[in-house]
């Protein structure tokens, strides 16, 4: 290959990168960022009317106070809202492939795995209470596993988030490392 092969089909590389780097963002972005308004929303409704949604309702035998509730539905909110500002801070634009294949930032990892801490918090929060439904009701009708998404759903995509922008970033130093092997094509 010559020097215009090889640099055509390093641009064609970044393009990809970049493109693809774009939709993923966007896509766990948006879909952390929709995690977040939920716990928000759900936050705002447990202090509108205390344990009228049937998903922190079931846990109001073993929790007494509310506003436990609601601050740990709004550290969720948060912790999902870190996850999407982690994707969406540095989303590309459309047809800027060198700005595509810039690598993570540090503080964009840092930020999904603030996150994810945050909702491992809110997880120990929400566990304890099954385990004190299954202590107090028993194992068969005391813990509702149709509950389960609500301590799980803030750490997983958080570390979904982060292993998205981890993946795209080792994609990204794929494209660099290749960019830094062209050679020099001689004529003979």
């Amino acid at each position: 290959m010559d020097e215009a092969e090889q640099e055509a089909l390093i641009r064609e590389f970044e393009a990809i990168s970049a493109s693809s780097r774009r939709t993923w963002q966007l896509v766990w972005g948006l879909v952390a960022l929709g995690g977040a308004a939920f716990y928000a929303w759900s936050a705002w409704r447990q202090h509108v009317e205390p344990w009228g949604v049937r998903y922190t309702g079931v846990f109001r035998p073993v929790i007494s106070n509310s506003d436990a509730v609601i601050a740990v539905l709004g550290s969720q909110a948060v912790a999902l809202g870190l996850a999407a500002a982690a994707l969406l801070s540095n989303v590309p634009p459309k047809g800027h492939r060198d700005v595509g294949c810039m690598p993570m930032a540090s503080r964009q990892q840092l930020l999904g795995l603030t996150g994810a801490a945050v909702g491992c918090a809110g997880a120990a929060f929400w566990f304890s209470g099954m385990w004190r439904l299954a202590n107090r009701f028993g194992w068969e009708h005391g813990v509702h596993l149709e509950a389960l998404w609500l301590p799980t759903m803030p750490v997983t995509c958080c570390l979904l988030c982060t292993y998205v922008a981890s993946s795209l970033g080792d994609t990204e130093r794929q494209v660099q490392r290749l960019k830094d092997m062209r050679y020099r094509f001689k004529k003979a």
